[in-house]
C-alpha cells in the first residue's frame, strides 16, 4: 500500500475573510489530482470545496462571480486586476461555517443594488478601470455592513478617498480592511498620519502592504 505524508504551510492569517481554508482545501485537491493524474479542472475543484464548507474562487485563473455556497460560476469577467492594496488585520476574526450558516436571504432591494455593483466591476474589469474596481468594491463593502458590521470601515473608505485610494476592499465574512491604491497617486504618509489619528491601536494587529494578483493553483513538483 502507498503512503503518503501531507505538509501544509501557509502565511495567510486564518478567520479574516482572506480565503485561508478555501486555499487548504483546493490546494490539496490540487495535489492529490495532479498525483493521481485525476485531471480535476477548476470548477471541480470549486464544487469539491464547496461541499466541504463555504468557499472563495481563489482556484480559478479568471475573475468570476462564484457562488460561496454551491461552488455554481454564476458569471465569468473578461480580465483580471491587479493592484496594490494595504491591508488592516483588526482583532478578532470569524468562522465562515458558523456565519453563513447564521445568514438571512438578500431582500430584493439588495439583490438589485448587487447586480449594479457587479455591472460597475464587470465594466472596470473591461476597460481595465481600476477606479470603477474600487467603486464597486466600496459598495460592496457597504452593502456587506448588514451581515457583517465592520466599525471603522466609513472611517476608512474617507481615508482611502482623501488621500487618493482607488477605494476599499473588505474580508466578506472576516475582519480585514483593505484599501486599493496606485503608488503614483496614494499619499501614503499623509493617510497613516491620519489612520493613527482616527484609528486606536488597540483594534487592530497591523497593517501590511500587498498585490491584488489573478488566482488559479500553481502545482510545483520537487525532487529529492
Amino acid at each position: 500500500m502507498e503512503h503518503l505524508h501531507v505538509t501544509m504551510t501557509s502565511e495567510i492569517p486564518l478567520e479574516k475573510g482572506m480565503a485561508s481554508s478555501t486555499a487548504d482545501i483546493a490546494g490539496m485537491a490540487a495535489g492529490l489530482s495532479a498525483y493521481f493524474n485525476l485531471g480535476l479542472t477548476p470548477k471541480e475543484i470549486g464544487a469539491l470545496c464547496t461541499t466541504i464548507e463555504p468557499s472563495d474562487n481563489l482556484m480559478f485563473e479568471e475573475l468570476n462571480l462564484f457562488n460561496h455556497i454551491s461552488g455554481s460560476v454564476l458569471k465569468e469577467f473578461d480580465g483580471t486586476v491587479s493592484a496594490d492594496i494595504l491591508i488592516v488585520d483588526f482583532h478578532g476574526g470569524i468562522d465562515t461555517m458558523t456565519f453563513n450558516e447564521t445568514q438571512d436571504d438578500y431582500s430584493p432591494e439588495d439583490l438589485e443594488t448587487f447586480a449594479e455593483i457587479v455591472a460597475q466591476f464587470e465594466q472596470g474589469v473591461r476597460t481595465n478601470s481600476l477606479k470603477d474596481i474600487g467603486a464597486a468594491c466600496t459598495k460592496s463593502a457597504l452593502l456587506n455592513q448588514k451581515r457583517l458590521n465592520k466599525n471603522y470601515l466609513s472611517c476608512l473608505i474617507d481615508l482611502s478617498r482623501d488621500f487618493g485610494g482607488l477605494g476599499t476592499v473588505i474580508g466578506h465574512s472576516g475582519t480585514v480592511i483593505g484599501i486599493m491604491y496606485d503608488k503614483g497617486d496614494f499619499q501614503e504618509e499623509d493617510f497613516h498620519k491620519a489612520f493613527k489619528k482616527f484609528v486606536p491601536d488597540s483594534v487592530y494587529a497591523e497593517i501590511y502592504h500587498n498585490r491584488l494578483i489573478p488566482g488559479g493553483i500553481k502545482i510545483i513538483t520537487e525532487t529529492v
